[in-house]
């Protein structure tokens, strides 16, 4: 697994030339980027409607989960969940409409699922709910329609206290997935809302190597650690006071 000190758009550039989809798209930002690197076909899926609460919080959660959650994401749908959604759905047809090789399906990722046939996808970036059983669902269904050789990019792979505010446990997802699989991480990039590569264990090699050449050309750091440290990630919290006041950072560690 290479630990990159970048962005996640980097991951962008392995939808070159390729058959691309995205699940969870919200207002486009992360589609604009990959489409910089002219894919082959681009497929939008995103309902664009608010869920139901409860679809968003664990079941067991200790607290007020319903108030978390929307401060939380407050800042995050202005306007609500279900105006910001609305709204980012009219933006999304706009960018992306009229282009020949996009297609935008607002549906459901469990009922886009069913319109693709198994490995008809090369790069598939799941960016859906982030509840622990619908990213562990989501890889499920969606690994299979991965090509030989192809590419899953899971966002937010974020353990913190951030993170548990925001009821996200795509980590512990991906940690169930490549222990029950043959699909292994193979890049994840040093930032607070982790990005993740994974790819079939038979292309880990390939992967690492399409990887590394595309770091070194760009001059981007990073170093290799044993896939396995994965399921040790974590984001830990530093606070400190300056000038009388307090400031707050998150670093990745894989540490105890």
């Amino acid at each position: 697994m290479l630990l990159i000190n970048y962005t996640r758009e980097i991951f962008q550039v392995l939808a070159s030339g390729a058959r691309y989809a995205e699940i969870g798209v919200y207002k486009g930002l992360y589609a604009t980027g990959v489409r910089r690197y002219n894919p082959k076909e681009m497929f939008l899926v995103d309902p664009w409607r608010a869920p139901p609460m409860g679809d968003l919080i664990p079941a067991d959660y200790v607290g007020d989960p319903v108030g978390s959650l929307r401060d939380a994401t407050a800042g995050y749908y202005v306007g609500g969940i279900a105006h910001a959604l609305e709204h980012a759905y009219s933006e999304v047809l706009a960018e992306f409409g009229g282009l020949k090789n996009c297609t935008i399906i607002r549906k459901t990722s469990a009922e886009a699922s069913e319109t693709f046939a198994d490995s008809t996808l090369d790069v598939i970036y799941l960016d859906g709910n982030h509840r622990y059983d619908y990213v562990l669902a989501d890889l499920e269904r969606w690994s299979g329609k991965v090509s030989r050789g192809g590419y899953l990019i899971l966002n937010d792979c974020y353990v913190s206290p951030i993170a548990k505010r925001q009821h996200m446990s795509v980590l512990e997802a991906v940690s169930t997935f490549t222990k029950l699989t043959d699909w292994v991480c193979v890049g994840a990039v040093n930032q607070d809302y982790t990005d993740v590569v994974l790819t079939r264990r038979e292309n880990a090699q390939v992967a690492k190597l399409v990887l590394s050449n595309l770091l070194m050309q760009n001059n981007i750091q990073f170093i290799e650690l044993p896939s396995a440290l994965v399921h040790c990630m974590r984001h830990c919290s530093v606070r400190w006071e300056f000038e009388g006041k307090e400031f707050t950072r998150e670093y990745l560690s894989f540490g105890e």
